[in-house]
Parts: structure tokens; sequence; C-alpha cells
């Protein structure tokens, strides 16, 4: 009987062993290329980043060459004599808060709505996503043909004198890109913001309106407290793209926009698709990247980190 039962327990074991190496082999199969794909492209990259800082290119021996802090002594004195810094500094800083506190505002206000299932509530959202799954090159020809060609006839023919588009006029044409942009980015944060709210639970805002709890103080007091991580999480992301936003310039004018309409991304998104057919721009544009991330980075995991301590509380 004893034999039995220890054959039992080494067949038992042996299921198991077998059990427990398929489902390491399965596990090793599904997560290597997602692993591979991090250490190459993610890991990778940023290291031959890093190095590349530190280097310049040889177009005659067609070799990178160490340059130690060549490219950034150029950087920091390009950053002071050369007006397009000043430009991007200016540019990014004003559709970053552009679209920290008018278009996440909006996107809020706006999920609300969708929230209560107020009028057309679902149709809002589903028009307002839709620049999101349309090519933004399809997006961007459409809104320029509407702002520069429609509405230009509109105002013509009402007011009987000509009238110039808002992309043609300098005076209106980086506060239409924001607009773009704004149009842009408005349905996903949207979608997402309602999400999070559908995700409340009823029965809290039934206890509010028995209460006599109004709109705007449920909006304050309940809704945005209980999506306050996603609304950090949103914030977050638009703060860390800050030295990256191109504004979609590229979208509008390719590689040849105006330079009075630059942000720090569109330069640096320029110059590398500018100088793609030579390597010696890469170098510099490495050092200006790693510049960036050593000032931002600190920046934004400070303020996530303030905003969930100091945010408003669900409780």
């Amino acid at each position: 009987m004893s034999v039995q039962v220890k054959k039992a327990k080494e067949k038992s074991t042996s299921l198991k062993r077998k059990r427990f190496m398929a489902d390491a082999v399965f596990f090793a199969l599904i997560t290597c290329i997602p692993i591979a794909q991090f250490c190459i492209f993610y890991v990778g990259v940023n290291f031959n980043s890093i190095l590349m800082s530190f280097q310049s290119y040889d177009r005659v021996t067609d070799t990178y060459l160490w340059a130690w802090g060549v490219n950034y002594s150029k950087f920091f004195h390009e950053l002071v004599s050369d007006a397009i810094w000043k430009t991007s500094f200016w540019n990014s800083t004003v559709a970053l808060l552009f679209a920290l506190l008018i278009t996440k505002s909006l996107a809020l206000l706006f999920a609300f709505y969708v929230y209560k299932k107020k009028f057309l509530s679902r149709t809002f959202r589903v028009i307002l996503f839709i620049p999101s799954i349309i090519s933004s090159i399809v997006t961007a020809s459409v809104f320029a043909q509407f702002v520069d060609g429609a509405l230009p006839k509109i105002f013509s023919a009402i007011t009987g004198h000509p009238v110039t588009g808002l992309l043609a006029n300098e005076n209106t044409h980086f506060g239409t890109i924001l607009f773009y942009n704004l149009w842009v980015a408005f349905g996903p944060s949207l979608i997402m913001y309602s999400s999070a709210m559908n995700g409340i639970n009823p029965s809290v805002a039934e206890a509010a309106q028995i209460d006599g709890c109004t709109p705007f103080r449920e909006f304050v007091s309940i809704v945005f407290p209980l999506i306050w991580p996603t609304y950090v999480v949103y914030f977050i992301a638009t703060l860390s793209i800050y030295f990256s936003d191109s504004i979609n310039l590229y979208a509008f004018h390719g590689s040849w926009a105006d330079p009075s309409l630059y942000t720090f991304g569109y330069y640096l998104f320029r110059n590398a698709e500018v100088n793609k057919g030579t390597m010696d721009v890469y170098p510099y544009l490495s050092a200006i990247g790693i510049c960036f991330t050593v000032v931002l980075a600190p920046i934004v995991l400070g303020i996530r980190k303030l905003m969930l301590k100091f945010g408003p509380s669900a409780d």
C-alpha cells in the first residue's frame, strides 16, 4: 500500500513539475518579445543617446569620435545667443499652459456633462472623439481648408470685404494652431475622464442628490476628488511632453514652419528631419535631449508627488 502511495505522490510531483515547466515556457515566450523590445528600443536607444551626446560625427571617416563636452558647450552658448530658443520657450510655455488650464478644464466639464447624461451627451462624446481616430495629416488638412478657405469666403460674403484666413494671418496663426490642438486633444481626455466618472458608485451620487447637493457641489466635492488620480496622470503626461510637443506644426507646415511658431519639440524634430541624410547633427540633438531630461524629470516627479500628497481626498 505504501509503495502505491509513494508512486502516486511521485506521479503527482512529476505532473506538477511538467505543468510548472509548461507554464514557465509559456510565460517566457509571451514576455521575451516585449522585454527584447524594451531593452532594444528604450534602454539601448537611450543609452546610445547618452554616449552620442559626448561624440561628434566625422564625415571623412564615417565614424563617431569622442568630443566630450563640445555639444553641451555649443548648446549652452546657443541657448543664450540664438533667438530661436527664446521663441521656442515662449511658444512651448504658452502651449503647455493652454493645455493644462483650458483643454483639461473644458474636458473635465464636458466629461461631467456626459457623466450626468444630459441632452445630446452621447452625441458630443462621439463628435469630439472623431478627430482622434483620423490621421492627423487628414484632420489638419481639413481644418486648414476650413479656416483658410471656407471661413474667409463666408465672412467676405457677409461683410463685402476680403478676409484673410486664420492661418494665413500671422496675428491669428499661432492661436489657431492652439485651438486645433484643443480640438484634437479634447476627445481622448473626455473619454478617460468620463470613464473614470462612470466608475463612481451610483449610490454616492444618489445620496448627494437626496441631501440636496447641487451639480456644482457634486462636481467639486464628490466627482473631482474621486477621479483625482486619473486627472493627475493626464496632468503629468501633458507636463512631461513640454520639451517634445510640436503642437502639430509638422501636420500643417511640414519641416518649413515659420520660426515664430517654433516650439522645443518642433525645433528638435525639424533638425532631425531636415538633416536625416547625415549623421553629424545627432550628437548635438542628443546633448539637447539629455539637458532637457535633466531639467524636466525632477520637476515632473516633484509635481506628481505634491499633487498626490496634497490633492483632494476621496475620503
